[in-house]
């Protein structure tokens, strides 16, 4: 594992570490841990979603295995612009965020999970918030998400993102929505 630093914190009993990694460098017994962790956090999710509550949850496992497959195991073969920080507890995957830097002092969530066993803990604002560790002069985050996740969108406005006009070229503003926040120039804690 190759930590650019390390952070342990105590959630709810459980000692977590949080650690820079480079995503290439997993082995395969941590990206096993992740792709469940990751299943198993947007099934809880997208059960609560108007379009998939019709859907058997094989049905949104299949959907969440692809979409682990196509969009979240090809940065395990780069790091380009990317930053990756997990965290884990007892060893195992619980928590990771994939930040990717932007031009123009922009940063933007490219992928975020946390075990649904330590949601409302504050992983996910220290997820949030790591960005100022790498990307010290960023002025404003982005991220989309589904406008159907409700559960994020709640939880990014919590933090102090608002509506953003930024989107991804080819995603539908029927289905998916942005947020951004303006950081003026200052680190956050």
């Amino acid at each position: 594992m190759h930590e650019i630093y390390r952070v342990e914190k105590d959630i709810s009993g459980h000692s977590v570490i949080f650690a820079w990694e480079d995503p290439t460098q997993l082995d395969e017994l941590s990206r096993q841990d992740m792709e469940s962790m990751f299943i198993a956090s947007f099934l809880l999710q997208y059960r609560t979603h108007d379009v998939m509550h019709h859907a058997m949850d094989g049905e949104i496992k299949d959907y969440l295995t692809d979409y682990f497959v196509t969009f979240i195991q090809p940065r395990f073969s780069h790091d380009d612009a990317h930053y990756f920080l997990c965290a884990r507890s007892e060893g195992k995957m619980i928590g990771f965020i994939f930040w990717e830097e932007l031009s123009d002092n922009q940063a933007y969530v490219a992928e975020l999970a946390v075990a649904p066993e330590y949601w409302r803990h504050g992983l996910g604002k220290i997820f949030m918030d790591s960005f100022s560790a790498k990307m010290p002069h960023t002025q404003k985050v982005l991220l989309i998400t589904q406008i159907e996740n409700k559960g994020a969108r709640k939880f990014y406005e919590a933090l102090g993102y608002s509506p953003s006009s930024y989107m991804h070229e080819g995603y539908s503003p029927e289905k998916y929505c942005a947020y951004e926040l303006v950081v003026n120039n200052k680190l956050l804690p």
